[in-house]
């Protein structure tokens, strides 16, 4: 059985303008949605600082500051570049886990900073750039050598950014940076592995022998069976799909994005 939700769970809500609506562009509306309220609020001096989280303010009973946190984006480019790599790359992500499956990793990628820093005193977080990112690593995960920008790989170009994002920091001896961009960054490549499969101990299954025989009328072509193929990129990754495997993998999701 593969660890995937069903065909059904990877076709489009619904279409606005031409756009597939899906998981990913319902979070990426709520956030830029956010930010707009953000730029409001700040342009009359009220700063939502209740949406913050504050370790100790959380510990004092403020639990909503748990969910909100993400809400608290305050305008800039990087939010912004942040909010195209979630879109561009999650459709990706959510189309190959599955919307319900791709969800649960984004309130993972949620959550998991903030159990880290509730150990951490008078720690803060806001705004969902780690959480954004961490999207990136799950694509990069499931596609490590499918090339981006300039020929780059994704695994490098993940690699990269995360580096470079680490040692900027470090700089500034800024942890609160750090902590949340390394544990979303770690979440979310254990997430697609388990995912995938990979993080659990299979026995070796004896494949049958399969015997042709001779004669008979050719079959018509069968429809593509997409849970096959990500069954086969569950088992031996993407890299060991045909060129035919991959064009099916591409008209179904095509198709999907139609109706």
């Amino acid at each position: 059985m593969s660890p995937y939700d069903s065909q059904k769970d990877r076709v489009p809500l619904g279409h606005f303008g031409g756009i597939a609506i899906g998981a990913t562009t319902i979070i990426v509306a709520v956030l830029v949605a956010s930010m707009v309220v953000c730029a409001v609020l700040m342009g009359f001096k009220m700063t939502p600082a209740s949406w913050l989280f504050d370790r100790d303010a959380v510990l004092r009973g403020e639990a909503w500051r748990v969910v909100t946190y993400p809400l608290l984006n305050l305008p800039s480019f990087l939010v912004v570049f942040d909010l195209f790599l979630l879109y561009w790359f999650g459709r990706e992500v959510e189309f190959f886990l599955g919307r319900r499956v791709f969800l649960r990793l984004y309130g993972v990628l949620v959550l998991a900073p903030v159990v880290v820093l509730l150990a951490v005193p008078h720690s803060f977080l806001a705004g969902a750039r780690c959480a954004n990112f961490a999207v990136f690593i799950a694509f990069a995960t499931i596609y490590p050598r499918a090339q981006i920008f300039f020929g780059l790989e994704a695994r490098l170009l993940a690699g990269i950014y995360l580096a470079f994002s680490v040692l900027q920091a470090l700089a500034y001896h800024d942890w609160a940076v750090i902590i949340p961009l390394m544990v979303c960054s770690a979440a979310a490549f254990l997430f697609v592995r388990y995912e995938q499969g990979r993080l659990l101990f299979r026995l070796p299954i004896r494949q049958p022998h399969l015997r042709v025989l001779e004669g008979g009328a050719p079959k018509a072509q069968q429809p593509v069976n997409v849970d096959a193929i990500l069954d086969k990129i569950n088992a031996t990754g993407m890299e060991s799909l045909t060129a035919a495997e991959r064009e099916q993998l591409e008209k179904a999701r095509e198709e999907m994005n139609r109706r």
